[in-house]
């Protein structure tokens, strides 16, 4: 999972990673990423999509891109509470090497203002997929579909927001629950071992958080705040 900031027209944040290998000419892909906006996100933005370049870019002044993406979701993503999945197709016309992921408007708008603390939307990114796929009907196509996590339906997390200690119900023993911050990185790590397990956390600093509920090849998702 990652994270991106889209603030206004002198700051944005673009995610840029190396495929594992190019595109290749005349195929056709199908995108996927689920996408979710972080709950004290002042704001929320529409144009979020995926551009795909033969080169490595650098820019180091954070200008929102001029760079025609081959998806694009024009829709305002809101949820903060589920992941929302983004999704097209595209034939690849060049054997690009590098994909990346931001704000393609010509300035970062502010669409819905929340007012909720931070000025600024803060999206985060989890299970990016490209694929080749037989065909696209169109050259550029996307949904937009807000899905709930799956997984164990019955897990409880509480208190949110949280003091010093968090309480996880009905978890499996052996599962791996993991506290990262907004940026991804890992806070602290532990096994589940009983049907109700205490995270003793007071030694984080006060800020958002997010957990990850992990159990074989399942994850769940629960956005933290830490007073």
């Amino acid at each position: 999972m990652i994270g991106m900031v889209c603030e206004n027209e002198y700051y944005n944040e673009y995610i840029e990673a190396p495929l594992t290998t190019a595109l290749v000419p005349g195929t056709a892909y199908e995108v996927k990423m689920y996408v979710s906006l972080a709950a004290k996100s002042d704001f929320a933005n529409n144009n979020i999509g995926v551009y795909f370049s033969e080169n490595f870019i650098a820019d180091s002044n954070f200008l929102s891109s001029n760079y025609i993406p081959q998806i694009l979701d024009t829709t305002t993503i809101t949820d903060t509470l589920n992941w929302v999945l983004v999704s097209g197709c595209f034939t690849a016309t060049k054997a690009s090497k590098y994909m990346i992921i931001g704000n393609f408007a010509s300035t970062c708008p502010h669409g819905t203002f929340f007012g909720r603390g931070w000025p600024m939307a803060y999206y985060f990114f989890d299970d990016i997929s490209v694929t080749k796929i037989p065909a696209c009907n169109n050259q550029q196509s996307n949904c937009r579909i807000g899905i709930p996590d799956t997984g164990n339906q019955n897990l409880k997390v509480y208190p949110n927001p949280f003091l010093n200690s968090l309480v996880i119900e009905n978890g499996v023993n052996g599962a791996l629950v993991e506290i990262r911050d907004i940026l991804g990185r890992k806070m602290s790590s532990q096994n589940i071992t009983s049907d109700k397990t205490v995270l003793n956390l007071g030694f984080l600093p006060n800020a958002p958080y997010i957990l990850v509920y992990r159990l074989n090849d399942q994850q769940q998702i629960f956005k933290l705040i830490k007073l």
